[in-house]
């Protein structure tokens, strides 16, 4: 017997790998919205997710089993209260229409949850953070995120069948990154290079993080997922990293090297660069979805980019070239 999925945020960097997962495992029959959830509104959301909810719950008891994964919000390291509770209440909303719903409690199902580690861990002054580390949010965000993690884990309390991954995952990244937000440093400094551009850099070049591509987190993220099939009730957290320390110095290396052409670099300071620790590095301890093999290196990651960038901005000159 297969299963029922649904990605919230099937449009976002992980949420569009995690569906590209889902699709090459097979057995799953994946969940489609009919239009985009409407965000910020909150009667108009309220009546989309008492439909789609429904239909998802049709789905998975014909399955037998269900899977849903939030990956969704707009928000960010510097996002505002007003940002953060929009993401709450959506959030909430969910959670409120799944609990209601007769076909899903009495299915088995797991529920997903992405978060960021860095944030999570932000002001974290351990040598290797992992599962063990006690939390240390330096922003809202933060917060949020935990806040999140806390209303699942009622959730699942409450519903003795089902089953709750909370995923926090190191710096991720991979073609398609969205272009709406400044985020994601290897995406913009690809853009940058493809563009002939400096790149800005806001932190220190010996900054250290810990780089996953997102296909390997997704794989990682459905591992850990079904590894907790049978264990009804069970809240699962676990670190999500390639486990890899690399420098911002070391990373511009390689961007030298897959580009064979010198990076234009230009380091200051502005209003969240004290948001950043200097140093982070990841460890995961838990056993459920633990890898057999290794993640992709760097090297070819960013290769991965970069010709997705090159890619894009030549389709975009092309629309250009077809209006004149």
């Amino acid at each position: 017997m297969g299963e029922a999925g649904w990605v919230i945020g099937a449009g976002g960097l992980l949420g569009g790998a995690l569906v590209r997962a889902l699709h090459q495992r097979g057995g799953v029959a994946l969940h489609a919205v009919e239009r985009s959830l409407a965000w910020g509104h909150d009667e108009l959301l309220a009546a989309q997710l008492d439909r789609e909810v429904a239909a998802f719950a049709r789905t998975a008891g014909r399955m037998g089993r269900w899977l849903l994964v939030w990956a969704a919000g707009v928000s960010s390291m510097s996002s505002d209260a007003a940002s953060l509770n929009l993401e709450s209440r959506a959030f909430d909303l969910l959670l409120e229409r799944l609990a209601a719903e007769p076909a899903l409690r009495a299915t088995p199902g797991c529920l997903v949850l992405a978060s960021s580690a860095g944030a999570i861990y932000g002001q974290s002054r351990e040598n290797c953070v992992s599962e063990a580390s006690a939390v240390a949010p330096g922003t809202a965000y933060a917060a949020h995120k935990l806040q999140q993690e806390t209303r699942l884990r009622r959730l699942v309390d409450a519903q003795p069948g089902w089953t709750a991954l909370l995923a926090r995952y190191s710096t991720l990244y991979g073609p398609g990154q969205s272009r709406d937000k400044a985020q994601g440093l290897i995406s913009q400094v690809a853009r940058r290079i493809v563009a002939n551009e400096v790149v800005h850099i806001y932190v220190p070049l010996d900054t250290i993080r810990d780089y996953i591509h997102v296909d390997d987190a997704a794989d990682r993220t459905l591992a850990a997922a079904h590894d907790l099939r049978g264990r009804a009730g069970d809240v699962v957290m676990k670190i999500i990293a390639s486990e890899q320390a690399t420098s911002i110095a070391q990373l511009v290396g390689v961007f030298r090297r897959v580009s064979r052409r010198p990076v234009r670099l230009v380091t200051s300071v502005n209003n969240l660069s004290p948001l950043y620790l200097r140093c982070i590095r990841f460890r995961s301890d838990e056993p459920a979805g633990q890898p057999h093999t290794i993640c992709r290196n760097l090297h070819t990651g960013i290769h991965q980019v970069l010709e997705a960038e090159r890619t894009a901005a030549f389709r975009g000159e092309s629309a250009v070239e077809r209006r004149h």
